[in-house]
């Protein structure tokens, strides 16, 4: 949560299940590139989730939690096959 993955080739990216929750309004870290590489390592064939969400700040943690229960249950019904 709220990370670049930098300069990490893409093949190194999301070898697991991986739910990724990002915001339009991040000040931090921009949303375009993360939602491109995520969309990118669906077409790879890799198990990615993308949520986008609106007018939720870097900083404001208490707002993401209906959308960390969603990552969580997702992750659980991976870790279960």
């Amino acid at each position: 949560m709220a990370a670049s993955t930098g300069d990490d080739a893409l093949e190194t990216l999301a070898t697991m299940p991986t739910y990724v929750i990002h915001s339009r309004a991040d000040q931090v870290v921009p949303y375009a590139p993360a939602e491109r590489t995520a969309k990118t390592l669906v077409a790879m064939g890799r198990d990615v989730h993308f949520e986008g969400l609106y007018n939720f700040g870097h900083f404001e943690m208490d707002r993401y939690v209906d959308s960390l229960k969603r990552a969580g249950r997702w992750i659980a019904e991976r870790w279960a096959r």
